[in-house]
């Protein structure tokens, strides 16, 4: 009867050593720093362990798998390393140099060792950026999206190619949703997301932007002539929306105001720092007559009013979202989008994140 006892234990213990994933490996040059290991979801990051690193700066992690692709990272300082880790993740090795962050060395994750690829070539991008170097630029960022469409291509239902999708520069998508020639990407890691992993929690925000996406290049390709050139507007096309209580609220009703027409949606990936951003803004410049019309196009209502409830300016939601003719009218292709509204009502240009508060301050 012992035996038995003691052959199930070592049994138990075996199998509960399979459903770990260990990763271990050598950061250096992080001689008495933090190392941490985080799990990097959706709607936050939770770290799971850490460790100060020595001189041989030598750590060991250790997670439960999970029957789903998760996202994790490797940080220390600013630097961080990302992870693809699923239920066929045993052993990962990383040794890296804290002052080289994005040529580390990565074995036992195909997915890890292409996303890490991806942040690499992103990393590059930005470097040659700051030359002002257009045609460079140009060039790496085709590269880049070549990269990125072949790892998709190779196997759409990957962590790899769902990180793809995500990855962005600035702000933007690197393969916009919005963009005809981009959306078919999408297409394929959402339905792959669909057909292979319904349950998985990132699936259905997946196919629910997907099919937004597609709804608003269907919209596009139908426009008239009617839809305003955003680059020089004479005036504005009035909107009116409900809010969360109900309440009908029209732009016009703003005029007098600097107001910043935002076109969004809570359920975009960039949406917290996108929220951020604005918060900055309106904190600053609302005493000075400065406000925000924000047209949600959020496909879950209930989500667009929990976060909504917490924002100090104007939030507005067409109940139809995939037809939301506002997005027509300002010929809105991508989100976020924004727009600078005067006091007299006209629409002074569209910006981005970069060059909107210069414009804010020339107009107050």
């Amino acid at each position: 009867m012992k035996k038995i006892i003691f052959f199930l234990s070592i049994v138990m213990f075996l199998a509960s050593c399979a459903e770990k994933t260990k990763i271990t490996g050598h950061i250096s040059n992080a001689d008495n720093a933090m190392l941490y290991f985080e799990c990097n979801k959706m709607s936050n990051i939770e770290v799971l362990d850490s460790v100060k690193l020595n001189k041989k700066g030598k750590f060991s992690f250790s997670v439960t798998r999970n029957k789903f692709p998760e996202f994790y990272r490797l940080r220390v300082n600013d630097k961080t390393i990302m992870l693809a880790l699923d239920s066929v993740s045993e052993n990962v090795i990383v040794d890296a140099d804290v002052n080289d962050i994005f040529n580390a060395e990565i074995e036992g994750s195909e997915e890890s060792v292409k996303i890490l690829e991806l942040r690499r070539s992103s990393y590059e991008l930005q470097k040659i950026a700051l030359s002002k170097d257009l045609h460079k630029v140009d060039e790496k960022l085709e590269l880049h999206r070549f990269l990125a469409q072949n790892i998709i291509l190779d196997n759409p239902r990957s962590a790899a190619a769902y990180y793809a999708l995500y990855q962005t520069v600035y702000g933007y998508y690197y393969l916009d949703p919005y963009n005809k020639n981009d959306l078919k990407y999408w297409s394929a890691v959402a339905t792959s997301y669909s057909l292979f992993y319904p349950d998985y929690y990132r699936t259905e925000p997946l196919r629910t932007q997907t099919l937004t996406a597609m709804s608003m290049s269907r919209d596009k390709s139908e426009m008239l002539q009617k839809i305003i050139d955003v680059s020089t507007v004479q005036g504005f096309v009035d909107i009116a929306l409900p809010n969360r209580v109900g309440d009908i609220v029209k732009l016009s009703s703003l005029v007098g105001d600097v107001v910043l027409i935002d076109f969004t949606s809570y359920s975009l990936e960039t949406a917290s720092a996108h929220t951020l951003f604005l918060r900055e803004l309106y904190d600053k410049y609302a005493s000075r007559g400065f406000n925000i019309y924000q047209v949600s196009v959020d496909p879950n209502h209930l989500l667009w009013v929990e976060k909504s409830r917490e924002m100090p300016w104007i939030s507005v939601r067409d109940n139809d979202p995939l037809n939301c003719k506002a997005l027509s009218y300002y010929n809105v292709s991508e989100l976020p989008t924004f727009f600078l509204m005067d006091r007299n009502g006209d629409i002074v240009g569209r910006f981005n994140h970069e060059n909107l508060e210069k414009a804010i301050l020339e107009i107050l």
